[in-house]
């Protein structure tokens, strides 16, 4: 049977791959951080009985730490999902909560995959968006973004340190604001950048992928104790009918993903042996007035939304024909997404207030 790895196999994107992976026939090895983590999995998901082992792991970055679950696993594929996310307001610490992680995390993957994981054909990484745009208003008019742009840079030989956040913030200077959000931006860039520079330095056995999200919307399937600890993109569609927002608030980020296209978009990258060794932008339009107008048609949620603002939407202008073209997803409707996301955290409400 094809084995696989999936890292931090407890989180909104990650249980869909690993729920994935199991219905296309796969056996899988999650990464979780404590063995609790792993029991719930298994016990929320009776049927991954046999198909499915946690791995417990403490730390994802430290030199060597990946090796032994390489050496037992036998992998044919491994998707690294696992990143520091920004939704934890005491991760104020620059390098030890976010550059630290997501750099070394990334290339302890690869290291111990190239010594140890000889059978591995391919690596999908969890990119974001956020390596292209941060969002900045010069990004959103009159700039088409693409697997091929990075995010600006000051020097002409980018690299970690000169990387931009915004048109003022380096990771240097990152590293003096203390606030998570930034830290996330900063160091996803540079642990993405560090993917590219070792295959290009090591050229594994193996090829790697990286893919581009930009908010993940959808139903989360992961196990949640509550609905007021529920993942970050979650938590900013919840905040549209959660009574956070009496007017419809502007638009922070305006592009999205469904959970589910996004992870069959994982699974692609595995299959398609033209998605080796290429990064890919993926996103649609949405905004913060359009998803309120598909809650207002859901009875349970219709007298929960903020009321109109007024606010123009602003868009990106993405290409994404590549993506597109290469790992031929069909893409959830908008409406779907909404509708589906919602039903789901309104159940949640109910067991899990």
């Amino acid at each position: 049977m094809v084995h696989a790895l999936v890292t931090g196999a407890n989180g909104f994107v990650a249980t869909h791959v690993v729920d994935q992976l199991i219905t296309a026939g796969y056996q899988v090895t999650g990464s979780v951080r404590t063995s609790a983590k792993g029991a719930e999995i298994l016990q929320d998901n009776p049927r991954y009985a046999g198909k499915f082992t946690p791995a417990t792991m403490t730390d994802m970055y430290r030199p060597g730490t990946w090796d032994q679950i390489f050496q037992d696993g036998n992998f044919d594929y491994v998707f690294h999902v696992a990143a520091p996310a920004p939704d934890n307001p005491t991760n104020v610490d620059f390098d030890k909560n976010f550059l630290e992680p997501a750099v070394n995390g990334n290339l302890e993957i690869l290291k111990s995959a190239s010594k140890h994981g000889k059978n591995i054909k391919h690596i999908t990484f969890t990119s974001t968006m956020m390596t292209v745009t941060a969002g900045a208003i010069e990004d959103i008019q009159g700039k088409v973004l693409t697997s091929a742009t990075w995010r600006n840079v000051r020097s002409t030989t980018p690299s970690p340190e000169t990387d931009l956040i915004s048109p003022q913030i380096t990771p240097a200077e990152a590293r003096a604001t203390n606030d998570p959000n930034t830290s996330y931006r900063a160091a996803k860039v540079a642990a993405e950048k560090a993917v590219w520079a070792y295959v290009a330095s090591q050229s594994p056995h193996y090829s790697v992928s990286t893919l581009l999200p930009p908010f993940i919307f959808g139903p989360p399937i992961l196990h949640v104790a509550s609905v007021k600890h529920l993942p970050f993109s979650t938590t900013v569609f919840y905040s549209l009918f959660n009574g956070t927002f009496e007017k419809t608030p502007l638009d922070f980020y305006p592009s999205y993903i469904d959970v589910r296209d996004l992870v069959a978009m994982h699974l692609a990258c595995i299959t398609t042996p033209e998605a080796a060794n290429k990064r890919f932008l993926l996103g649609k339009d949405f905004s913060n007035q359009r998803v309120v107008d598909i809650l207002k048609t859901l009875p349970e949620t219709k007298a929960r939304v903020p009321s109109d603002s007024g606010h123009v939407p602003l868009f990106f202008q993405l290409d994404t024909e590549e993506t597109d073209r290469v790992l031929k997803v069909r893409y959830h409707t908008l409406e779907r997404t909404v509708l589906d996301s919602a039903r789901r955290i309104l159940e949640l409400e109910r067991v899990a207030p």
